[in-house]
């Protein structure tokens, strides 16, 4: 396997699709896919305002923060829901009203969005309190460090800081080591919908 690191210092600062805040993009597929045409999408986003959640239609949204203390969702008209940094994440659609207040200062968290029908997505938190191997199950696999860890893979092996990523295909496995005493991750398991059409590179081998 050929290790795919997404460096933190790497990515780019671009405005919400509504204007009212920034994002910085982990990861698209197909690459190079913009706002209208991405399959799946991770990104990282700084939230300094109240205010409402841009509109994806066809799109589900999965959800955590990073940090900070925490926002108060209102989605679709239900009650409030409160999500921290030590919560487990929200998935809700796209294309419904919704709206976040903070909760105290200002927050950063990690938005996950698949194309309905075509992909979907399951984000956990974990915290390695040693070196683990990790395995891709899925079709795609991205895990987000919130600490500095070493990773291992294809007799190479590198140092990577808080916010890096690596992103695996499936059956690709890693060994994962935290550089002090723990190490807090977040893996999102990606998987393809089999309705949906595969690749254009795997429709030319067929």
């Amino acid at each position: 396997m050929t290790l795919t690191v997404l460096a933190a210092a790497d990515r780019q600062a671009a405005p919400w699709k509504n204007g009212g805040g920034v994002t910085r993009e982990i990861a698209v597929y197909p690459p190079g896919a913009d706002l209208e045409t991405f399959e799946w999408r991770a990104s990282t986003a700084l939230v300094a305002a109240d205010g409402p959640f841009s509109f994806f239609g066809g799109v589900e949204r999965t959800l955590a923060v990073l940090e900070g203390d925490g926002l108060e969702l209102r989605i679709d008209g239900a009650s409030p829901v409160r999500l921290g940094p030590d919560h487990d994440p929200i998935t809700f659609p796209g294309d419904v009203a919704a709206a976040a207040s903070l909760v105290g200062g200002p927050v950063t968290d990690l938005n996950i969005m698949t194309r309905r029908g075509a992909w979907s997505a399951r984000l956990q938190r974990r915290t390695l309190g040693a070196a683990a191997q990790l395995a891709a199950k899925t079709d795609a696999c991205l895990i987000l460090l919130l600490d500095a860890c070493e990773v291992a893979a294809a007799r190479s092996a590198r140092q990577l800081a808080p916010g890096d990523a690596l992103l695996l295909a499936h059956g690709d496995r890693i060994d994962l080591a935290p550089r002090h005493a723990a190490a807090r991750i977040l893996v999102v398991e990606l998987l393809r919908s089999r309705r949906a059409a595969p690749p254009l590179a795997e429709q030319a081998e067929q």
